[in-house]
């Protein structure tokens, strides 16, 4: 037994029609079955051929009847007799899925071409990231340089007035010392 099944609507493709329908025909053991996209007097259709024992048949159209994806808008169900041949399900989900294939690869060749070009800003960017933080860094390291050079210089300035102000200390308190020896050597001769 064969039938040709009409899905119209205002929006059938694009929603995941075909993948639950080939899903639905695995599920109730069909042997030939496809499923494909037309456009019929502007609407947009889904066409199922199967083949298989009545059960199968009434089971698949009660089940499309009650499955409508959620994105779809379906205006009409439609069975018919057929009387042409209907492909295996097998070369149905090898045609289906190479022609999402088909509309994948591109997808995925303009993904990858994107990352590249990701990729290509963010080294882009780290390497001018990388110079700017090298400028930043020089000139810090040079800023510091000069400002440990400023305090070097006065530490060492600081040191030698302190070094020089200790010594007029120390020369004052010798010069004091030796008056006081003086003055106790004098003492001491007037006590002799």
């Amino acid at each position: 037994m064969k039938r040709k099944i009409v899905i119209r609507g205002r929006r059938v493709h694009g929603v995941g029609y075909r993948v639950s329908l080939i899903n639905a025909a695995v599920n109730l053991g069909f042997d030939n079955f496809t499923a494909f996209n037309l456009t019929i007097n502007g609407d947009q259709a889904v066409i199922c051929l199967l083949e298989g024992n009545e059960d199968q048949i009434n089971n698949f159209i009660e089940w499309v009847r009650g499955n409508i994806p959620e994105r779809a808008g379906v205006t009409s169900i439609e069975a018919e007799e057929y009387e042409g041949k209907v492909p295996s399900l097998e070369r149905t989900m090898a045609a289906f899925q190479m022609e999402h294939w088909g509309k994948a690869i591109p997808i995925l060749l303009d993904v990858r071409d994107e990352i590249r070009q990701v990729r290509e800003a963010v080294h882009e960017e780290g390497k001018l990231t990388r110079e700017e933080l090298g400028r930043k860094i020089d000139s810090v390291r040079e800023e510091l340089g000069k400002k440990i050079d400023s305090v070097r210089e006065a530490v060492h300035e600081e040191g030698k007035l302190t070094r020089e102000a200790l010594q007029d200390i120390i020369l004052r308190e010798i010069e004091d010392i030796k008056s006081r020896i003086s003055h106790l050597e004098a003492r001491v001769k007037d006590l002799a």
